[in-house]
């Protein structure tokens, strides 16, 4: 339904969007494809060791050189030799959709893993950081926390309830020793030391000093979106207007923004409605699911919803994949409770 309502709207703009609806279909048709291989049978392991293969791919390109960035973003190389920082991007083509392909890798590792070895946990988280170097990215050094917190614990832990009390408690620490931080001068020594030099250190300073504005310039691309969110709020603007309409002369960074702007409260709707469906993985006891209640199954609903805030996820195609998946688990798991409460049992414990 949400692809359809895209779709639509190309299709009736005038002249037809064609350009636009095959950056739609590409993600749309690849992620609505594999969630019905995984609802008929086909392994959550599969669609991970598919991701972990293109991932590997695109660091092993970098790491040797070959960028298809550097040879189609001549006014994106400016931005960032100005900022003094090298960002790759491998086979993919942007520094940003690297690096959520590694963050929807890790978490579609923990769906397919869902109480892992410890030891291929330190190594997905190895791998994150590594990406998170090469591309300079602060969302994946976001990921990266996250996955930290629910992923190695979940990979201890013994039980559920000690998973996810362990998981709150570190994501509290390291909420914690950030305000520590900034209230110290420990932000001044990391930037002076050889941990400054490092590109996703090097950027997330440069926003602290104010000489890289795209935190502030994000949320000004927020504002102006609800404001033409407001003006067309039924409907929208179209297909990919945000772009010409806003006057910033790209995407939003935000697929709630985007999705409001460009198809207005139908398309937003449409959305959410998706979403909603990855949250019943965190149903107990559910034969169904193959996502148990533990910290690897809150990691990924958050993960999933989260992306949205900082990229126009629902543009990418690992994160399609992952959303469609996981939400096709969640209608499981709605399914299930409904045929067992219409059959008086209860529901299966794995």
């Amino acid at each position: 339904l949400f692809w359809s309502i895209l779709a639509t709207s190309c299709l009736l703009a005038s002249p037809i969007n064609f350009d636009y609806l095959g950056r739609l279909s590409t993600p749309w048709f690849a992620g609505i494809g594999i969630a019905i291989l995984t609802a008929n049978g086909m392994g959550l392991r599969f669609v991970f060791w598919g991701l972990a293969v293109t991932l590997i791919v695109n660091i092993a390109a970098a790491l040797i050189g070959i960028d298809v960035f550097l040879q189609v973003n001549q006014a994106q190389i400016s931005m960032d030799a100005w900022l003094n920082t090298k960002r790759y991007s491998g086979l993919i083509g942007h520094p940003n959709e690297f690096a959520l392909l590694a963050s929807v890798c890790a978490f579609m590792f923990l769906a397919a893993y869902p109480k892992p070895q410890f030891k291929f946990t330190l190594t997905i988280l190895g791998i994150l950081l590594v990406v998170s170097y090469l591309t300079g990215s602060r969302s994946v050094l976001l990921s990266t926390v996250i996955f930290a917190g629910f992923g190695l614990f979940s990979s201890q832990s013994q039980s559920s309830q000690s998973t996810l009390i362990s998981s709150t408690l570190i994501l509290i620490a390291a909420c914690g020793s950030a305000a520590l931080f900034l209230t110290t001068d420990a932000l001044r020594a990391i930037e002076r030391s050889s941990l400054g030099s490092i590109p996703v250190v090097k950027r997330i300073f440069q926003a602290l000093n104010g000489s890289d504005n795209s935190f502030i310039d994000r949320l000004d691309m927020v504002s102006v979106g609800l404001r033409l969110f407001a003006e067309k709020p039924l409907l929208g603007h179209g297909p990919d207007a945000y772009t010409y309409v806003s006057g910033f002369g790209l995407y939003s960074h935000n697929s709630f923004i985007e999705i409001a702007v460009n198809w207005g409260l139908f398309g937003l709707a449409a959305y959410i409605a998706v979403l909603i469906f990855v949250w019943p993985t965190l149903a107990t006891g559910n034969s169904a699911a193959k996502i148990h209640q533990t910290a690897s199954s809150i990691g990924i609903a958050v993960l999933v919803t989260g992306m949205n805030f900082w990229s126009n996820a629902f543009l990418n195609r690992p994160y399609v994949v992952l959303l469609c998946v996981v939400a096709t688990i969640g209608a499981g798991v709605i399914n299930t409770k409904r045929r067992s409460s219409n059959r008086g049992s209860r529901i299966p414990r794995i």
